[in-house]
Formats: C-alpha cells, sequence, structure tokens
C-alpha cells in the first residue's frame, strides 16, 4: 500500500514540476516600472505613456537573454527571444531586452482613449497587465548640445544661442510615420503640439520640433535663446506639459413635461425686518483750490510685468545634405596599441569642407576592468577638430570626455563585461586641403582582451 502511495505521487508531481517551472517564468512587471526612457519617469506621479516615445519596462523574467535591435525599421520581437511587449494589444517596437528591462517605442497607432494595458509576453506566458494613462505629451530630454557639443558647465548657453534638444515624449506628428520606422530626413516631420522650451527662466523661440530624421522615437528641437537670457546656463526644460482633456459624453435627450395648474394664495406673512439706511445725499459744492503741497518722494519700482506673447515661427528651413551608415557586424580589437576603423563609421572627406557628426554606438569587453579606447582619424592637417564621446559605466551613471585633434585616445569608462552599453559620439570638422576619409577607431584598453563594437552601430555625417 505504502509502495503504490508513493508511485501515485510521483506520477503527480511528474507533471506538477513543468507546470511550477513555467510559471516560475512568466514575466513580472514591477508595479511602477513602465517609465520615460530619458529621465527613468515622467512629469507626474502617475503611470503615463505617449505615443510614440521610448519607455523603459522593469521587472522579472522578462527573457534568458539580452539582446538588441540590429536593423530599422524596429522589429516587435528581437532575434533569439519570444519576448514581446502589448500595449492595449498592440505588439510595440524593441529596442532591447534583457532578464529585467526591455526598451520599446510606445505604439502610434493606439486608438483614443484614456489608457492602455500594458503586458509583457514570452514563450512561458503573460504577465499581469499594468494600466497606463495615454497623454497627448510627457517630454524628457536625453541632452541638449550647442555647436555639436553637449550643454554642460563648460560649454554654457548665452543670450542668442541656437541649441538643439534631444527628446521623447512630444507624441503625435504631421505627416504621421508608422511606429519602428526612423524619422525622415525630407520630408520633415512635425509634432502636433509645439512644445514651450525654458531656458534659465525664459522662454526659447522653437523653429523646429518633429522626430530627429534617423532616429525612432528620438525628437528634435531647435531653438533659440531670447536676448534677455539674465546670465550664462546650461538649465534647460520644458514647462507643464498638456495633459489630456477629458472626455464628456453626449447630453442625454429629454423631453419637459406639461405644466400643472396655479396654486392658492398663501396666507400673509409676517412683517420683515428694517431695511438698511438710504444712499448718503448729494455733495455739497466744491471749495476752492489749496496751495500745492511739496513733492513726495519716489514711490518704489513696480513689478515687471508678465512674458509678451509668443511671435510666430518662421519657415522651416530645407534639409542640409547628410550621409547615414552603420555597422553591418561586429567589430573586435584584442591590440591596445594600434587602432583600427569601425567597418561602416567610415566617411569620405573633401577639402575645404566643414562637417557635423553623431555617432550612437554599443559595445561590450571581454572583461568588466577592460575598457573601450576610441579615436578619430582623418586627412592631414585640419583646420579644426573637435568632439566629443559620451558613454555609460553603469545602467545609470553617465561619463563623458572631450578630444580637439585626430587620434587621440578617449578611454571614457571601463567596461561592462558582456552586457552591452552605449556610447555617443558627436563633434565637428574643418577640413582643410588635403582630401581623404574621416573613421570611428577602436583598440582595447588591454592586450588580447577583447572590446567589440555591435553591430548595428551608426553615424549621420553633414556638411554645413
Amino acid at each position: 500500500m505504502r509502495l503504490m502511495r508513493l508511485i501515485r505521487l510521483a506520477i503527480a508531481l511528474s507533471f506538477l514540476l513543468p507546470c511550477l517551472r513555467a510559471q516560475a517564468q512568466t514575466p513580472v512587471m514591477n508595479p511602477y516600472g513602465v517609465v520615460n526612457a530619458a529621465n527613468s519617469g515622467d512629469s507626474s506621479s502617475a503611470l503615463i505613456a505617449v505615443r510614440g516615445s521610448i519607455v523603459s519596462i522593469y521587472g522579472n523574467n522578462f527573457s534568458s537573454i539580452t539582446v538588441s535591435a540590429d536593423r530599422l525599421p524596429l522589429p516587435s520581437q528581437l532575434p533569439g527571444t519570444a519576448t514581446q511587449v502589448l500595449f492595449g494589444g498592440i505588439a510595440a517596437p524593441l529596442f532591447y531586452v534583457s532578464p529585467t528591462q526591455i526598451n520599446a517605442q510606445v505604439p502610434f497607432e493606439l486608438p483614443d482613449g484614456v489608457s492602455a494595458d500594458v503586458v509583457v509576453r514570452n514563450e512561458y506566458g503573460d504577465s499581469t497587465p499594468v494600466e497606463v494613462a495615454l497623454l497627448p505629451q510627457d517630454p524628457a530630454i536625453f541632452f541638449v548640445s550647442k555647436q555639436g557639443l553637449p550643454v554642460n558647465a563648460s560649454n554654457l548657453i548665452f543670450p542668442g544661442d541656437a541649441i538643439i534638444i534631444w527628446a521623447t515624449g512630444l507624441g503625435s506628428v504631421t505627416p504621421s510615420v508608422p511606429s519602428g520606422q526612423p524619422g525622415p530626413a525630407f520630408p520633415l516631420v512635425s509634432v502636433n503640439r509645439t512644445p514651450l522650451v525654458n531656458v534659465g527662466g525664459r522662454v526659447a523661440r522653437v523653429d523646429f520640433a518633429g522626430l530627429a530624421p534617423g532616429y525612432v522615437g528620438v525628437y528634435q528641437i531647435n531653438a533659440v535663446v531670447p536676448e534677455d537670457l539674465w546670465r550664462p546656463t546650461f538649465d534647460v526644460s520644458f514647462l507643464a506639459p498638456l495633459l489630456r482633456a477629458p472626455i464628456v459624453g453626449p447630453a442625454t435627450d429629454r423631453v419637459d413635461g406639461a405644466s400643472g395648474p396655479v396654486g392658492p394664495v398663501g396666507p400673509a406673512g409676517v412683517d420683515g425686518a428694517v431695511g438698511p439706511v438710504g444712499p448718503l445725499g448729494p455733495a455739497g459744492a466744491v471749495g476752492p483750490v489749496g496751495p500745492v503741497g511739496p513733492a513726495g518722494v519716489d514711490g518704489a519700482v513696480g513689478p515687471v510685468g508678465p512674458l509678451g506673447p509668443i511671435g510666430p515661427a518662421g519657415p522651416q528651413g530645407a534639409p542640409g545634405p547628410g550621409t547615414f551608415t552603420r555597422t553591418t557586424a561586429n567589430v573586435s580589437s584584442t591590440d591596445n596599441v594600434n587602432f583600427a576603423d569601425v567597418t561602416g563609421l567610415v566617411f569620405a572627406v573633401a577639402a575645404n569642407t566643414s562637417y557635423s557628426f553623431f555617432c550612437e554606438m554599443s559595445y561590450t569587453t571581454v572583461a568588466t576592468t577592460t575598457a573601450l579606447q576610441l579615436s578619430i582619424n582623418g586627412p592631414v592637417s585640419p583646420t579644426a577638430m573637435r568632439y566629443s564621446v559620451l558613454t555609460s559605466t553603469t545602467a545609470t551613471a553617465m561619463h563623458s570626455a572631450s578630444q580637439t585633434a585626430y587620434d587621440t585616445v578617449t578611454n571614457p569608462a571601463t567596461g561592462g563585461g558582456a552586457t552591452a552599453r552605449p556610447v555617443r559620439i558627436s563633434g565637428t570638422l574643418e577640413n582643410g586641403s588635403s582630401t581623404g576619409t574621416m573613421a570611428i577607431r577602436l583598440r582595447t584598453e588591454i592586450a588580447s582582451s577583447a572590446a567589440t563594437v555591435l553591430r548595428g552601430s551608426f553615424c549621420t555625417f553633414v556638411t554645413y
């Protein structure tokens, strides 16, 4: 009898254990785990999403691997993983998937409504839905640049400066762009609601606000700082976001009933209270004018009046010529002495011509103690060369370094090992009389310990 009970228990466990294993790997989202990717939050304490914006989703059991998108348009499912994110049942384009974090674009195609359920799905099932409020805008800034360099304490904003804000969360655009597609360079795509930009306590003039060409979910705002900026600053923000107006349903039809008969006259009421005192009588005749008294002291200066209305936007300028290129395979180096060109990130350079460039790359290293070292090579004797490198050392901390010459070693941060880390390079080049090519180059900090730039890394190279 005891043997039979053990056999029946073993059979039951053989069916139960696979269910328990599947349940243990079902995706789980943190209760407040859907946030704006630019600032890991939003402008309110509620869960908020904006069509077309980039969000980060935090939780557990999302995927058994870490993978980033390597092509455009962005897919709704990355290679090697079954993980998907659904907003109101619509699959979202994915930038990045790991066991505990997903970066995705909120679909433009979400129907009108005040909220949507967010679900993470993998091969083991669906997470519990998390409801997010849908707003027209909830903007947040990735970074601000001036003359091709990031704005910071050593590159301040002055009155009359032109700045570019790189942000997300500015909502719907015209003409419409399908989710996952990068913003086109022609025609340029503008936001439906122009944001208000605050620079050091003054409202800046916005000349353009729309999707950044070549990027998914990233918005570009070109603004001019007013001349009455009272001191140099690096303080740039958006004023209060535009919240959704409440939806009002149609009025209910109604029909008035017929009037009833007049009722009988009621009894007389009690005497009322004594009325108030009547108004004053007319004024008497004006007396003669008295002598002029001494002048009084000057009064205090009154407060500054409110800002005048914002003037109309100027005409949109034509997009400049540019080149977009990306790597189609991982590029590795185990050499800590010589730099090697990153395949795909090489541009032709003409004589006596000026350029600006912006590169977005992902990299890994063999060990967390190994750093990726970068430089830029180009034609001999440039008139001027300035560029900066911005990279993350952890998931939240950032590190930057700037250089002003070719093949100057830039060692921005210790590597993250097998975990992919982002790195951005931006700058300008004023070329001299030589022609040739300009290339992004890499080498490893430690010999024989590889640093790898991942495929899908890209650069935009523009003549100005």
